[in-house]
């Protein structure tokens, strides 16, 4: 079970102190660089592309969330796998976006359970939309059971943490990330993704949602604009922490990939939530 052992942390927590004892994600590189360029150039051009739409009007019902969430979480992965949440932890008690972030992390359990609440937003706009565009056109959605792997990924949401305790609910072990697979159409989607999983990628976050077998509980989360809010900080975050870095100048499409996941967030706030 990945999770911060909490007698540790008796009393208040002061400065960097509190970040060294998180577990640390790997901050080197593991995966071979063929397969690096390959997943960064793939979701980059598809999540560049996809923002463009967005941002030029195109209806969010007929774009396609399920790859933007799974080409967002790989590359959440990659990040996490050239050490995006040990730079967080240098930079403890000088950038107060890293240092939130670190208390959260800190709150909830470790940075697994961070990754899996601040990316659930990407999977409940996969969940809305694609529900509603299978709705639009009589089809049957099929998130639920499509994408979901309903398998334990170790890591437990401890639910007494700043954004968990938001929703009982989601207290309990995390499944693996959701999957490539079939659509409301029936249609086998993973042809589409040469970036997600090949290599097992452990970086890529979780899915804070226990073994619930009904779509509803990720179609509609009770607080879903905090979680859309909390997925578009911890973007921001990437782009102050991962540009310049060396995942950012050996992979010239990743820069691409991180500004358009932020602009796609940012739409999608709006859209859900107002400005």
């Amino acid at each position: 079970m990945k999770t911060v052992n909490r007698r540790i942390f008796t009393g208040a927590l002061v400065g960097a102190g509190a970040a060294m004892f998180l577990p640390k994600a790997a901050s080197a590189q593991e995966s071979p660089d063929w397969w690096l360029y390959t997943m960064t150039g793939a979701a980059g051009n598809f999540l560049r592309d996809f923002n463009n739409d967005l941002q030029n009007g195109a209806d969010p019902v007929l774009m396609d969330w399920l790859t933007f969430r799974s080409a967002a979480l790989a590359i959440r992965g990659f990040e996490r796998e050239f050490g995006f949440d040990h730079e967080m932890e240098l930079r403890y008690g000088i950038d107060p976006d890293c240092t939130w972030a670190c208390d959260v992390a800190y709150a909830e359990g470790g940075w697994d359970q961070f990754h899996a609440l601040t990316s659930l937003g990407f999977s409940i706009l996969d969940a809305d939309f694609n529900a509603a565009w299978c709705v639009r056109f009589n089809k049957e959605p099929s998130w639920d059971y499509g994408n979901r792997t309903y398998q334990d990924s170790g890591t437990w949401i401890n639910g007494t943490g700043p954004y968990s305790s938001r929703v009982p609910t989601l207290t309990g072990w995390t499944e693996t990330p959701p999957k490539p697979a079939y659509n409301c159409e029936g249609i086998d989607m993973s042809i589409q993704y040469p970036w997600y999983g090949e290599f097992g990628n452990p970086y890529i976050p979780t899915l804070p949602t226990e073994k619930r077998p009904n779509p509803i509980a990720m179609i509609e989360l009770p607080d879903k604009c905090t979680f859309l809010k909390l997925a578009l900080g911890a973007a921001v975050i990437v782009n102050t922490v991962m540009k310049g870095t060396q995942a950012d100048k050996k992979f010239p499409l990743y820069g691409a990939a991180v500004d358009a996941i932020t602009g796609a967030l940012i739409v999608s706030k709006i859209l859900y939530c107002g400005v």
